[in-house]
Order: C-alpha cells, then structure tokens, then sequence
C-alpha cells in the first residue's frame, strides 16, 4: 500500500503503555499510529477550552523481535527519545485525536437505527483522523497541490516522513503537555512533556493549518 501511495492508519490502542500482545500494527513504520486525547470544548462554538493526554491512549513501544520494529529513520524531533541500547524500537503514538469525554463518551454516533453514546477509544480517534486527512486532500488537489505519482494518483502516501519533518511546529499541531498513560517497558513513567511524547505523540492536528503548509 505505502509504494501506492495510500495513507495507512490504525488506533494506537485503548490499554496506555500495555500494548502487548496486540502491539501489531502498532510497531509496524508504514502504519500512521493514532493515539488518544480528552478534549473539552465550548458546546456554542466549539472551540477548544482544554486538551489532556487520554489515559488509555497506547503507547510507547513493543519489544518485540520482528525485524521491522526498529527506530525508522524519520522518527525524529523535539521530544523523540535516542537510541539506545535499551530502545531501539519504533515509537508510538504519532498523533492523537480526541477518544473520551464523560457523560456522552467520545462521540455520539447512529447505529442500529438509533443515537450510540458512551463509548470511548482511540477506535475513534483513528477513523476521525482518517476523514479529516482526505478531505485535506481534496482541499489541496483543488488548488493544485500533490503532483500525481508515476501512476497517476494524487496522494499523500505515507505521510510519517511529512508529519515529523514539521517536528510539531506550533501553527499545525496542538502540544499536549498534560496526562499520562503507564509504565514505558524500560520502567520509566510515560507522561505528556513538550514535544513529541508517548500519550500523544504530536498531538492533534490544525487541519487548515495543515493544508496550507503541506
């Protein structure tokens, strides 16, 4: 898919730094991993009040063996922990979106002929992310950006090597610096810092921001 030029996704999971043993596709580089925020917003123009780190949003890293779960290349940037001899895995999450609220859960949402509340994950965040980044898309294929690949399409493909080469720079991404989610395996706690860190990663994304810059 990525030498397609399509974009891949997933949650980043619902469990904090307790990944195993489900941590595919989470140490896998070609996959956008999609961590989890709790955003509170004004409910008469929905602007933004406050942003935390979710506390079930997957995070930090799988010590698993498999070759490809190794530190790619464009894992890098304001916050992204060295390698070292203890770490040398691929990192999650790389962004975040919002996953849970009280009351309504993260999003009310029909299903089965009738309004869903309550339910929470970065099974949200993920899909919302997914949504937002084709209509990006579109917005920027209509003012003549993405240049078609050797086969004719217009896409971002994989779209890591964008995302961290703007090293969350303040106009596109929203830092979260508040909120935890564990135990990192190496023992040391995963909190949100400035930067990119093991809650968040980036953080949420300024869409229009993001269109305009891309």
């Amino acid at each position: 898919m990525s030498a397609q030029g399509i974009t891949y996704m997933a949650a980043s999971g619902d469990s904090g730094t307790n990944i195993e043993p489900y941590s595919y596709p989470d140490r896998e580089p070609e996959v956008l991993s999609v961590g989890g925020t709790v955003a509170n917003v004004n409910n008469s123009n929905g602007q933004r009040i406050t942003e935390v780190g979710w506390s079930g949003s997957g995070g930090g890293w799988s010590n698993n063996s498999n070759a490809f779960n190794v530190r790619p290349p464009w894992q890098v940037g304001t916050g992204v922990p060295p390698i070292n001899g203890n770490n040398n895995h691929r990192l999650i999450p790389d962004v975040a979106f919002h996953s849970a609220g009280s009351g309504t859960g993260a999003y009310q949402f029909y299903a089965g002929g009738a309004l869903q509340n309550g339910y929470i994950g970065t099974s949200f965040a993920s899909p919302i992310f997914a949504g937002c980044l084709g209509i990006i898309e579109q917005y920027i294929i209509n003012f003549g950006g993405l240049p078609p690949n050797g086969a004719g399409k217009r896409r971002f493909g994989r779209i890591q090597d964008l995302i961290y080469s703007m090293n969350g720079r303040s106009d596109v991404w929203h830092d979260i610096t508040s909120g935890n989610n564990g135990t990192l395996p190496d023992g040391s706690p995963s909190t949100c810092h400035a930067g990119w860190d093991t809650v968040t990663g980036w953080g949420p994304m300024d869409c229009g921001s993001f269109a305009d810059v891309a």
